[in-house]
């Protein structure tokens, strides 16, 4: 089911924008999410959580880093 929906679909359902879609995403271990999470959101400006009413995505944000949208 998730192969079939498009980016228009992914966009709707996490609440982005073009504007707001990452130039660069990235990836920090499976453990203690939410613990990584707030240590690393200080490091970024104008932070948009991004998570799922089903928790398949959570822990997870789209923000500023040195002038670049990050996710």
């Amino acid at each position: 089911m998730l192969r079939d929906l498009t980016k228009r679909d992914w966009q709707e359902m996490l609440g982005l924008s073009d504007e707001q879609i990452p130039q660069a995403l990235m990836l920090r271990g499976t453990r203690n999410l939410r613990h990584q999470y707030d240590r690393h959101r200080c490091y970024f400006d104008d932070v948009i959580p991004i998570g799922l009413p089903n928790g398949i995505v959570q822990d997870v944000l789209v923000g500023r880093l040195g002038g670049h949208r990050v996710g």
